[in-house]
């Protein structure tokens, strides 16, 4: 399960709940470069591994969130990730 949050222009982090032995060991490294690869570079991306990923307060998980109006990372995840397609970029 993951979230990703949108904290700035170039700032995402990737909340992910991991279960430790199916969780490659270069599995941070490979989310970071398939997200830069897709949307560039520049973006600073880090993973942070979570207990639990919080539901909103409708009960729903939402995958993604955005602040400060920023739209960019908005695009990428609209057209490029699905609830379950995080794992194709590790």
């Amino acid at each position: 399960m993951f979230k990703i949050i949108q904290h700035a222009l170039e700032d995402v982090e990737v909340l992910l709940k991991i279960h430790e032995n199916l969780y490659p060991d270069n599995g941070d490294d490979r989310i970071v470069k398939g997200i830069k690869k897709r949307i560039g570079e520049s973006l600073g991306v880090r993973v942070t591994k979570v207990e639990d990923i919080p539901r909103d307060v409708s009960g729903k998980y939402r995958y993604a969130l955005f602040f400060k109006n920023v739209r960019k990372i908005y695009v990428f995840l609209m057209s490029h990730i699905h609830r379950q397609s995080l794992c194709n970029l590790i």
